[in-house]
């Protein structure tokens, strides 16, 4: 006697939702921050919720001041426009002015004394 319930395929699980942070880890993870860098990054990161990759691949031509959005590249190549609040805004501008240099890149790491891309300062945030 054959057994029937061999084809049959296991059920698909539901896809796991990640869980958002309550508003006192938030200030928590805010007052966590050392340096100008960091902060930034953390203000940028909370508000546009975009990856790591897409951030790190954005250049300071990719930024308007002006609307508050940044063009990035998502899934097909298709670029797309996101938008950041006042706060992470003034971040911005604090850290690209305390930077002092010319580099395309938005975010380079401190680590070393001549700024690097921004490859090693997600670990450390």
């Amino acid at each position: 006697m054959r057994d029937p319930t061999v084809k049959l395929k296991e059920s698909k699980l539901g896809k796991h939702v990640p869980k958002a942070l309550m508003m006192d880890e938030l200030e928590l993870l805010r007052d966590s921050c050392t340096s100008i860098l960091k902060q930034a990054l953390m203000e940028f990161f909370f508000t546009i919720g975009c990856r790591v990759g897409k951030v790190q691949k954005l250049n300071r031509s990719a930024i308007d001041g002006q609307r508050g959005c940044v063009n990035v590249i998502g899934k097909g190549n298709k670029e797309r426009e996101v938008y950041f609040g006042s706060k992470a805004h003034i971040w911005l501008q604090r850290y690209l002015n305390f930077r002092g240099d010319m580099d395309a890149a938005l975010f380079v790491t401190e680590r070393y004394s001549v700024w690097q891309p921004f490859a090693f300062v997600i670990d450390n945030v």
